[in-house]
C-alpha cells in the first residue's frame, strides 16, 4: 500500500502549519498588527469614518488585519512548497502562492463586512476588481514576508522568540538537545539530528551550520552536514560518494564537497 506523505514528517502541510505556529509566536507579527490597526483605524479610509466609531474602527480594521493575514500566509506557503517541491522556481511558486491567498482575503473581507454594515447587492459587479486588488496586495505582502525573514533571524517555535544563544542547540527542545550527528535542509527548514533524536528548526542552512559551536563535521552536499564521528561507513553509487549514518540514514556527497570529505578521510 502506498504512504500518505501529505501528514508525514516535513510535508507541505507540516512545514506549513510549523511556521504558521512561528508566526503566531513571534511579537513583531503581534506588534506590527497592533499598530497597523492603529494607523488604519486613525485614517478611516473607505468611509469606515463616516460609519464607525474610532473603537469600532479598531475592531474592524483588527479583525481584517488578523482573520485576512493568518490565512492569507497559510494557503500561500502551502501551495508555493506544494509547486517548490513539483520543481516550479522558488519565486515563482511564491508569486502563485501569493495570488492563491487572495481568494481567502475577498471571501473573508465580504463575510465581515457583510456581519458589520451588510452587503449590498450593488457591490456584487465590483467583486472580480476588488480580487484583483487583492491579488496585487497578497503577492506584494507575501514578497515582503519572505524577503524579510531571509534577511533576519526567524523565530523558534519551541520557545516563540529569537533565541538568545548563537548555539544551534538552543533551538531544540530539552529531550533532542545533544551532539549534533546530521544537518540536512528541508525547503524552509533544517531538520536536526543529533544522538537523542531529531527535530525541525525553521532557519537557513548556513545559520545552522554557522550555530554548531565547537562541532566536529563538515558540510558534503547543499542540502547535508555530517559530524565526523557519525560517520559509520561510505560506499561509491553510479560514480558519487554515498555516507551512511547510525539508524541506516544515507546522505550523498556531491562533487563540489567531495575533496574536502576525501581530505577529512570520511572515504
Amino acid at each position: 500500500m502506498k504512504k500518505n506523505t501529505f501528514f508525514a514528517d516535513g510535508s507541505p502541510l507540516q512545514l506549513t502549519l510549523r511556521e504558521l505556529q512561528a508566526l503566531l509566536l513571534s511579537p513583531t507579527f503581534w506588534g506590527v498588527l497592533v499598530a497597523g490597526t492603529i494607523v488604519v483605524a486613525i485614517a478611516a479610509p473607505f468611509g469606515t469614518g463616516e460609519a464607525f466609531s474610532f473603537i469600532q474602527r479598531l475592531f474592524y480594521w483588527g479583525a481584517i488585519g488578523l482573520f485576512t493575514y493568518l490565512p492569507a500566509m497559510v494557503v500561500s506557503m502551502f501551495v508555493s512548497l506544494i509547486l517548490k517541491g513539483r520543481g516550479v522556481p522558488e519565486r515563482l511558486s511564491l508569486a502563485l502562492g501569493g495570488l492563491a491567498a487572495s481568494i481567502p482575503v475577498v471571501a473573508i473581507v465580504l463575510i465581515i463586512s457583510n456581519l458589520v454594515v451588510g452587503m449590498p447587492l450593488s457591490i456584487l459587479p465590483s467583486i472580480p476588481l476588488f480580487l484583483l486588488q487583492c491579488a496585487a496586495i497578497s503577492v506584494a505582502v507575501v514578497a515582503v514576508h519572505y524577503l524579510l525573514r531571509t534577511r533576519t533571524e526567524d523565530v523558534d517555535p519551541a520557545v516563540g522568540r529569537r533565541p538568545q544563544a548563537s548555539s544551534l542547540q538552543s533551538r531544540l527542545p530539552l529531550a533532542v538537545r545533544g551532539p549534533v550527528q546530521h544537518l540536512e535542509m528541508q525547503d524552509h527548514y533544517v531538520r536536526v539530528t543529533t544522538e537523542k533524536g531529531s527535530e525541525l528548526v525553521l532557519m537557513r542552512m548556513a545559520d545552522a551550520i554557522a550555530d554548531l559551536g565547537g562541532e566536529d563535521g563538515l558540510q558534503v552536499h547543499r542540502s547535508h552536514w555530517v559530524a565526523k564521528n557519525a560517520v559509520v561507513s561510505s560506499r561509491r553509487e553510479k560514480g558519487r560518494v554515498v555516507l551512511t549514518l547510525p539508524h541506516g540514514t544515507e546522505v550523498p556527497v556531491s562533487r563540489t564537497f567531495a575533496p574536502a570529505v576525501k581530505e577529512a578521510k570520511l572515504i
